[in-house]
């Protein structure tokens, strides 16, 4: 159930933050690459190399399986953001300044859970190839101490109709739009294709940034420099009350405290900023 699923998410009651990343726009690989990205490194992908150099034989198999082997990778490449050679894109806050401080493998994940819809061509039988070669890429790189996977057995254009309409035109690879009548006439309809959907979720400390910064943002407007202003909000009915402002923020460094990676990334921000009645 739903309620089963949130509850595998979360290791504690204190872990109740999760941050959401996707393969949904461009750059958007073909179907054919997602699928060597999904199986890279994996158990999967050494025994095909095995099978075809057993095929090979001994015409020129064997240096086959030596630059098959010179390229091996754990698995679980994909699960990075792009800018760190994965192939997702962050949807939830990340540190934008550092960006390098979100690879995944610098963090600690509580929990994984990945959800795939492949193209119709590829359910069916290899639904249990994908499972394997996403659970492979969580657990052996990232080490979550839990592991969801959920790959859908229809395709995004089966449950769709086509993938037409509505989500047809948000989801389907045909974002390169064609404004000038002539350039259309040109060059012809713009095709479409097939959405794949790939997902992941996570209960990570990867949201650390987020809550740091924000429960910052709180201290400052807190601060005895801006106390007059949130007065006069007060009494404008424009921001809440004082106390209650200040819940929120001790919940927020609470969480803050949660996150905190293991990594000891630099923190230059005072603790004291707040309790020491902000300097001015």
């Amino acid at each position: 159930s739903f309620h089963e699923f949130i509850s595998s998410l979360k290791p504690s009651n204190r872990h109740v933050v999760t941050e959401l990343s996707g393969h949904l726009k461009q750059p958007k690989l073909s179907p054919l690459e997602l699928h060597h990205r999904l199986m890279q490194g994996t158990s999967i992908e050494r025994r095909q190399l095995e099978e075809e150099r057993n095929r090979n034989g001994n015409r020129g198999g064997s240096g086959y399986y030596r630059r098959g082997r010179a390229q091996d990778i754990d698995p679980g490449l994909w699960a990075e953001d792009q800018s760190a050679g994965g192939i997702m894109m962050p949807l939830s806050p990340m540190d934008t300044v550092n960006a390098s401080n979100s690879s995944r493998s610098l963090h600690q994940h509580f929990c994984l859970s990945t959800a795939f819809r492949p193209l119709g061509s590829r359910v069916g039988d290899v639904v249990s190839t994908y499972n394997s070669a996403l659970m492979e890429g969580m657990g052996i790189r990232y080490r979550p101490q839990t592991s969801i996977v959920t790959v859908a057995a229809h395709s995004f254009d089966n449950l769709t109709g086509s993938g037409s309409g509505y989500w047809g035109s948000i989801l389907n690879e045909n974002n390169s739009k064609i404004l000038d009548k002539g350039a259309a006439a040109a060059t012809g309809p713009v095709k479409k294709t097939p959405a794949q959907i790939l997902a992941l979720l996570g209960n990570t400390t990867r949201i650390h940034y987020h809550l740091k910064t924000t429960a910052g943002g709180l201290k400052i407007a807190l601060s005895r420099k801006y106390a007059g202003y949130l007065s006069r909000d007060n009494m404008s009915d424009l921001a809440p009350e004082s106390e209650d402002c200040t819940d929120a923020m001790e919940a927020c460094l609470s969480l803050r405290d949660v996150y905190e990676s293991s990594m000891n990334f630099s923190d230059d921000e005072d603790e004291g900023v707040y309790f020491d009645d902000n300097v001015e």
